[in-house]
């Protein structure tokens, strides 16, 4: 489990993108390991992606490899974390024309956990 950071504002404002958020993480989570670029979602209700065939979990204020066999974090989860920052920098910088070269995943649930409204 790693958390990471991202302001309400900016969740906000992502929220109408947030397929193509999903898969703008786990795009660049590979691209980082050296796996697959092509984006997939995970089957869970909170939303998540996949990296290096494994399913990572994107909770609220962190992430998770929910079939890890120890508590330490895994590569997966670090990559996810670099690409969550490496989205807001994009999203900073260019806002949504910059998550444009993302396609979204076909399948899988969405980030509800990163997106909740509850805030």
């Amino acid at each position: 489990m790693l958390r990471y950071d991202m302001s309400r504002d900016t969740r906000k404002a992502m929220a109408p993108h947030a397929r193509l958020v999903q898969g703008a993480i786990a795009v660049l989570a590979n691209r980082q390991l050296g796996g697959d670029e092509t984006p997939h979602a995970i089957f869970k209700t909170e939303g998540g992606v996949v990296v290096n065939r494994r399913e990572i979990a994107i909770k609220s204020d962190y992430v998770i490899d929910d079939f890890r066999k120890d508590t330490a974090p895994t590569p997966e989860e670090e990559a996810v974390v670099a690409a969550i920052q490496g989205v807001q920098e994009i999203w900073d910088r260019d806002g949504a024309a910059g998550l444009a070269a993302f396609s979204p995943p076909e399948m899988g649930d969405p980030l509800r956990s990163m997106f909740e409204t509850r805030w």
